[in-house]
């Protein structure tokens, strides 16, 4: 190969081990993101019809399950091809969160929040580390003593 064949195939071609460009990341990637703007758009719908509980409910756990799911397979790839820098936001969680502490199941909330945590989605949107203000947040409220 001549060397300004090299170069131009050096300078027109995205790099090729770089997961971010494959289309299975982005096709992946895109499905989490349509997936966070559901969960965002179906809890304004339960939020402004006040029912956090029954069938409608269900279906939004199930919902912000899957957006879980997704988040966690964007994380995993970005660990697996050696990413410092890995998203920190999950929609599903910080809402999930939300609607159990609607329900007054404080506990279930916790839980959710700390299973966040240790899937490194500690930030919310506006807020750097707010997940583990809603942890402490939902503690208090639950009765569970903290430690100082």
């Amino acid at each position: 190969m001549g060397i300004i064949k090299k170069i131009l195939n050096r300078s027109n071609n995205k790099p090729s081990d770089n997961f971010m460009y494959s289309r299975e990341f982005q096709s992946l990637e895109k499905r989490w993101v349509e997936s966070s703007n559901d969960v965002s758009a179906g809890w304004s719908m339960l939020y402004n019809l006040k029912k956090f509980d029954g069938m409608r409910s269900e279906k939004y756990e199930v919902l912000c399950r899957k957006n879980i799911e997704l988040f966690l397979s964007v994380r995993d790839q970005y660990i697996k091809n050696g990413q410092k820098v890995m998203p920190t936001i999950c929609e599903g969680y910080k809402r999930l969160a939300m609607l159990y502490e609607k329900r007054k199941d404080y506990i279930s909330a916790c839980n959710i929040c700390n299973e966040a945590i240790s899937n490194g989605a500690v930030d919310e949107l506006d807020k750097p580390k707010g997940m583990m203000v809603r942890y402490i947040r939902y503690a208090k409220k639950a009765g569970i003593e903290l430690p100082e």
